[in-house]
């Protein structure tokens, strides 16, 4: 008792996320794939850097406001291997899907001589190096490789009797969204 009074103490913990909202012209720094991990939905984020991407690397499943490659490379892994944990279909690429209102534009896809995509126990694979399934708008992208690049889409463990259904393409999968000026080319 302080001078016959009860004294109390009350505390709360507050948490915040302090984030800083983007634009278009006013992009969040990439400087690695790690980067690019902690991306947040709606946002817009720009390369500062050529990448390569780890041979474990995921599909960006964040979906973003938009992305300006800045013409820098983002290397592929000559070796690439993912295995089937409970769904049997996989869309794949850079990003997995983008959304209606996402941007994607000056972003280099760089392909070693000779890379292997290894898809195991996957009855459908929707497949594009740059965005598996695109809903948005995709402009000034390409796709480069050394002079012969060869890339391997192989897929392993399915049974013959199933029926499999894939959708690949080189920028992307499956297209229900614009693209332009955009292309696939070779050294």
């Amino acid at each position: 008792d302080v001078i016959g009074k009860n004294l109390y103490t009350l505390s709360q913990i507050f948490t915040f996320d302090i984030s800083e909202k983007t634009s278009l012209r006013n992009p969040y720094p990439i400087y690695s794939y790690d980067d690019m991990l902690d991306m947040r939905e709606g946002n817009y984020y720009i390369l500062m850097n050529d990448i390569t991407l780890p041979d474990d690397f995921t599909p960006i499943e964040t979906l973003i406001g938009g992305f300006n490659g800045n013409n820098y490379k983002i290397t592929l892994p000559r070796e690439y291997s993912l295995k089937s944990e409970e769904t049997k279909s996989i869309k794949f690429g850079l990003f997995k899907i983008t959304a209606q209102n996402t941007l994607l534009q000056n972003i280099v896809i760089f392909v070693n001589e000779n890379t292997n995509f290894n898809f195991y126990d996957y009855t459908s694979v929707t497949f594009g190096l740059l965005v598996g399934e695109n809903n948005g708008k995709i402009t000034n992208c390409s796709v480069q490789g050394e002079q012969y690049a060869i890339m391997n889409l192989n897929l392993f463990g399915i049974p013959d009797s199933t029926e499999v259904g894939n959708q690949v393409g080189g920028l992307v999968g499956i297209n229900n969204g614009d693209i332009t000026n955009s292309h696939i080319e070779t050294g």
